[in-house]
């Protein structure tokens, strides 16, 4: 029973689709904090 419910599970397009824009955001995640931080850098600067 929970294997069939695990794999319907896996191949449900919309969770597939969700798996890979959740990965996608975890690999850009740092260098985009890294953005954030040098632009707060900047605007605190300016004080």
């Amino acid at each position: 029973m929970t294997s069939s419910l695990g794999y319907a599970f896996v191949t449900d397009p919309q969770e597939v689709d969700f798996e890979r824009k959740f990965n996608w955001f975890k690999s850009i995640a740092p260098s985009f904090e890294k953005c954030c931080q040098r632009q707060m850098e900047k605007e605190l600067g300016k004080f």
